[in-house]
Formats: C-alpha cells, structure tokens, sequence
C-alpha cells in the first residue's frame, strides 16, 4: 500500500480483523456512519484485500470524497467497478441512494448482480434493484442502489423528480457514451439531457463517470467542476493488470492467387460441362477458394508503458479455411467468409481448451454461428441445477424449448437483445463456468462491459448492419476496442488474445512491406491506447 493514506490504513486493519479498533483512530471519510464502513471494509478486505497501483492513485486524489465529482478513465480490465465501490460506500455510510447509470439491459442485468455481491443485503441492509417497473408506481421509491440506462432515468426523472431528492451519488458507466461521436446522437442526448436534469433535480449529489474510451477526460472533469460548481478530479491512467495480443486475420498473396486461378479454371470447366455460362460463381469453384490464415499481431503491454508494440506474424491454424467470392463485376473476388472463419477459429480454440467470445454482425447471426460451432464440435455440456431450474422457468415461460433461441445445455450459446432476460441470464452461466459452453456469440452492441471469462476475442468483420442506409457502416472505434477488451479480464484471466477478421480482406508477400489497406486495418485494432472518444459539449 502506497502512504499512510486511511483507507489504505483500514484495509489493511480490516484484514487483520480490527476494523473497529482501527476506525476509532481513522475516522471514515467526511463523517460516514462508522459501523457501516466497518462492516463493509472487512467484508471487502476479506475477499479483496489488495488495491492495485491504479485504484492506489484514484484514492491519493481523493475521488471518493464526499463533495467530489470525478471522472475515472482507466483501461477495460482495469477495475473500474471495483474502484467506483469505494464511492458508493461513501454514499451509502451517510445514508444517501445511488443510482447507477450504464448503457444497455445486459450491462445493467450483470452490474447488478455484481454490486449485490459488493454491497449483500444480509450483511449493509442495502438493496440493489434493477426493477425499473415498480418506480413506476405512486409514491415510488428508489432503493439504496438503482441500476438503470440512461433513458430510462431520464423517464424517471421526469415522471417522478421528487424520488431523487435523497440521492447522494450518481455513477455514469461507459460515460464516452455521451458523445455523438459514439455514433448514436440520439443516445448521447437523451444521456446529456438525464445529466443536466439530475443535477437541476439534485444538485448536492456527487457525480462519477466512468470508461476506458474517453479521450478527453481533464476537459471533461472541467465542464462537470463548471456544471455542479464544486471540485471534480480527473483520473486517466493507462495501467491495467492484464495483456493482450491482438491480430488481424491476412493471408498470403502467393495462396491468394492460387486460389483465384483454380477457381476460374474450375469455373471455366463447369460453364463448359454445362454448355452455358453462369451469372454467378458454381460450386465446383467456389470449393477452390481455400487459403491458409495468418495473422500480425500487436503485444499490448500497458502495465509497462511501452510506446511502440511488438509485431509479429504466426499463421493461426494448420488446415486452409473456406473463402467466398463471387465475379459479378468480371474477375473473381474473394470475401473473407468472416463467419465461416470464426467458426472454424472457434472450434479450434475450444478444442485446444481456450474459451472464446465471437462478435457477429446481427442477431441472427449470434444463433446461427453459435448452432454450428456446436454441431462442429458435437459435445454436450450437463446442466447445474441453478441452470435447470432456470430451463424449467423458460419452458414455462414459452411453452416448449423449442421456441427459445437458446439450444439446451450446449457448447455454444448465442448472446443478442432480442433473446428473453432469462435466457441470456442462462447463456453466460453456462459460459462462466470452467466446465460449461465453450463458445459465446454476440453483437458488438453487447460488448459494452460485459465481464466474461474469454481467453480469445473473434470479432467476425469490422462492419455492423445499417438501417438508415440499409446496407453495412464501418463499427466505430470504441465499438472494435470494446469487443477486443473482452479478452483477457482481471479477476477472470491474466491474458487475452483478440482477433479481428476484416472486411475486405487483407493479405501480404513475404519478404515485402506491408500495403497501406493492412496499415489501417491494424491501426483499428491496435492503437497506441484505448481512448478515442471526445465528449463535447
């Protein structure tokens, strides 16, 4: 522990088993109700009893005080939860709420449970709610902690004003969300206006933001400092206790031109056998567009502040993988069969013992990827009783399983907003534990914070489905850095590894530098940091 600082000072006393004796000299922050914070710093001591250097650094600028609004920008992986306790703890001591802001249903779902773990009814008296629908109600009141997205706040705070009125603390998890730059401008106002309007409802309250995307976090912590008229500290470090390697999937230019041409002369054959020629590409040569892949990786090491990474270049499995193509406009053109790929990527983590997370495009996509790297695999995982119990709830619920886009107990779950609260409740237990599914497959929307045990991250393209233009957009960058940060998370795993199968494809010659397409597509996944949104006014 770094300097006499007094939370240090109780932990380490709590540990030892004499919060109280400890308390007596080193009174809890700004008053907080003594018994309170003994209970909980021995509680906390006891499974976490060791505050890394970042969380070290946050407390020595006092974030947690009370009268302090703040803005914490560390690392994915960096314990941003864990850190933001403290606070809460400070909010709950004197008696105030918390309501804790993140931005969708999964997010809230999982914070929920994990702040009942931090802050467990049986041992404070505090309780943790995520059910939004009884605030609704007259005379509604929040519980000690409420966790909801930003919209659905915003609601709140216009139906009923008067329930926020004990608040002490609100939390804004994933806060680079406020920005249009995060590509939903309508999000990013309804989430500015739930600001504003907090504070014009509760002005006394401390505010605390939270993300590892926010690039200008000191300019932001200004406008907050201007906006509530008291101190707002900023804490922006790149340190976090786990690494990463993270790829690009590219192939060589000599198998490239292989293929293509044993497709065409199969092509060729075909049109001949047939006696016609065919507006799309035939089977018999679409068969031929197998290629061997490889990929160039970053080694992310920020716990050692390294400013150039390390590349190199492994091809990652053994047996070529099926491209698509097609020659609508004359020669052939070869796609990276992003999905096809993940799978066959997938399969060969799982049966190697790696667990892995694949990011897809849509929805439909989680369910039909996640059914075939199953049947590749072909294994069958027993249900828990805690998980059957909840299958037992879904039948109930609709009837005959055969309706839920949950496969029974399997080695790869899907993971998408449109399936039921309980079955996605049901796809990450069965993806936490050691010995459950393999595999998950979600959209990229989702990889906002989850927290799940993946060695590996597949991001299947780097496009997402566009309603506005009905076609594909590129994923933003915080959507890419988000999902790649789902690999390797403190707590869970030390190490990670993220691989991203772009769009188009990309591949290089031996012995030759790098063309200026690869560049950018690495640049996308391997930045200097995470820290690519600006939050303007």
């Amino acid at each position: 522990f770094a300097g006499p600082h007094h939370l240090a000072a109780l932990l380490i006393a709590a540990h030892d088993g004499i919060a109280q004796a400890a308390l007596a000299d080193l009174p809890p922050p700004d008053g907080a109700d003594a018994q309170f914070w003994a209970k909980w710093i021995h509680a906390r001591a006891s499974l976490f009893p060791y505050l890394w250097p970042n969380h070290r650094d946050a407390i020595a600028v006092g974030f947690h005080q009370t009268g302090k609004s703040a803005v914490v920008v560390l690392p994915t992986g960096a314990g941003k939860t864990t850190v933001s306790a403290l606070k809460l703890a400070g909010a709950l001591a004197r008696g105030k709420k918390v309501v804790f802001l993140a931005p969708t249903h999964a997010l809230v779902e999982q914070l929920t449970g994990d702040l009942q773990e931090i802050f467990p009814q049986d041992l404070l008296g505090s309780v943790v709610s995520s059910d939004f629908d009884l605030l609704f109600q007259l005379d509604a009141q929040l519980r000690e902690i409420e966790v909801m997205t930003p919209e659905r706040c915003l609601a709140m705070l216009s139906f009923a004003p008067e329930a926020f009125s004990d608040v002490g603390l609100l939390v804004f998890d994933e806060c680079h969300l406020l920005s249009p730059q995060s590509g939903k401008i309508r999000r990013a106002l309804d989430s500015m206006l739930c600001v504003l309007a907090f504070n014009h409802i509760a002005p006394d309250a401390d505010l605390l933001f939270l993300s590892a995307m926010l690039k200008n976090g000191p300019e932001f912590g200004e406008w907050i400092n201007q906006l509530t008229g008291r101190d707002c500290v900023c804490v922006d470090l790149l340190w976090k206790p786990s690494r990463q390697a993270r790829g690009v999937l590219i192939y060589k230019d000599e198998e490239i031109d292989a293929a293509k041409k044993a497709a065409m002369a199969a092509q060729l054959a075909e049109n001949r056998k047939k006696g016609k020629r065919a507006k799309g590409l035939r089977v018999a040569a679409a068969r031929e567009l197998v290629a061997h892949p490889w990929a160039i990786w970053g080694l992310q090491h920020n716990w050692l502040g390294q400013k150039t990474p390390h590349c190199v270049m492994t091809q990652v499995l053994e047996t070529p993988v099926q491209l698509a193509g097609d020659i609508k406009y004359g020669p052939i053109t070869i796609k990276p069969n992003a999905n096809d790929v993940a799978v066959r990527l997938a399969v060969s983590a799982a049966r190697s013992g790696i667990k892995s997370i694949v990011f897809v495009n849509t929805k439909n996509d989680a369910v039909s990827v996640a059914k075939d790297i199953a049947t590749e695999l072909g294994d069958t995982i027993d249900a828990t009783e805690a998980e059957r119990e909840r299958w037992d709830a879904l039948q109930a619920e609709l009837g005959d399983l055969k309706h839920s886009l949950l496969p029974e107990p399997a080695v790869a779950v899907p993971h998408n907003s449109a399936m039921l609260r309980l079955e996605r409740d049901l796809a990450e237990r069965m993806f936490k534990r050691a010995n459950g599914a393999k595999a998950i497959v979600a959209t990229p929307t989702l990889a906002q914070g989850l927290n799940l045990p993946a060695h590996l991250a597949i991001l299947a393209g780097d496009k997402r489905a566009d309603a506005d233009s009905k076609g594909r957009a590129d994923l933003e960058a915080h959507e890419i850095l988000n999902a790649a940060a789902r690999a390797g998370r403190a707590g869970h795993l030390a190490n990670g590894v993220v691989l991203l199968i772009p769009e188009p494809m990309i591949s290089f010659t031996a012995g030759k530098a790098l063309g200026w397409k690869v560049i950018e597509k690495l640049r996308s996944v391997l930045p200097e940091d995470d820290r690519c949104v600006v939050i303007s006014d």
